[in-house]
């Protein structure tokens, strides 16, 4: 049975994948077309060979604890515009889950297993530098799943900020800063956090969650479009 990817009505209003700019559309894979796997879609940038940007849903009530999968290519998507295994290669860099496959384990068991597979698609990686990945990334993606404010259905929006001072490597670009949205209700109403971190601020930190103020790291969704050129739905922004 096909994926049906992100579920725009999982909210008790519904959320809408975020709109291409003029700028992505040029470069877009398929016109812009999302990939829908379990629990989450993406679009795929064809100059970049990985994602403008992720969208899934998580039920933090029925979260369920699987084994790691192993990485693959998306055979839906031309070899030519996907980052392989050759990217991350004896190098600093982890493959960083852009989607990240605990936040989708869940469900019941066979729907679950589906989502962890799909996590482990290289359309979903991104570089991220291993001590920016396993640290200071890590410590956001933990307080989505544990801050209790949130609640337990989320939708969340996650990408790469790509700019033209990007480094080029292996046929790809190392990424300036990655960004997080995170939708949820709270009271019946529609509420929107989002993150920004500049992995190039992490490179030499060993240890630096223990003194990561997440809140330092919170932007407007205005900002995030104005840097990405991606536009979500109008009730976000307010």
């Amino acid at each position: 049975m096909a994926a049906k990817g992100f579920d725009n009505a999982f909210l008790s209003i519904p959320i809408s994948l975020p709109r291409l700019g003029e700028s992505l559309l040029e470069v877009a894979w398929d016109f812009g077309e999302p990939l829908h796997y379990e629990h989450f879609s993406l679009v795929m940038n064809r100059e970049t060979k990985m994602a403008f940007y992720t969208a899934h849903n998580i039920d933090r009530e029925s979260l369920i604890s699987l084994k790691r999968s192993s990485w693959k290519l998306d055979p839906r998507v031309d070899l030519t515009y996907q980052a392989g295994p050759a990217v991350y290669k004896n190098n600093v860099w982890d493959r960083g889950h852009m989607v990240r496959r605990a936040a989708i384990n869940w469900g019941k068991r066979p729907e679950a297993s589906q989502a962890n597979r799909d996590s482990f698609f290289y359309t979903n990686a991104n570089l991220q530098h291993a001590k920016f990945n396993q640290d200071e990334w890590l410590e956001l993606e933990n307080w989505l799943l544990e801050e209790q404010e949130l609640g337990d259905r989320l939708s969340v929006f996650t990408g790469p900020l790509n700019t033209i001072n990007d480094q080029p490597y292996r046929g790809t670009f190392i990424p300036s800063a990655f960004w997080k949205v995170i939708v949820f209700t709270l009271g019946g109403e529609l509420q929107c956090r989002a993150f920004l971190m500049k992995q190039s601020e992490f490179w030499d930190d060993h240890d630096g969650k223990n003194s990561l103020n997440l809140e330092s790291y919170q932007v407007s969704l205005t900002q995030i479009s104005e840097l990405t050129d991606l536009y979500f739905q109008v009730e976000l922004y307010e």
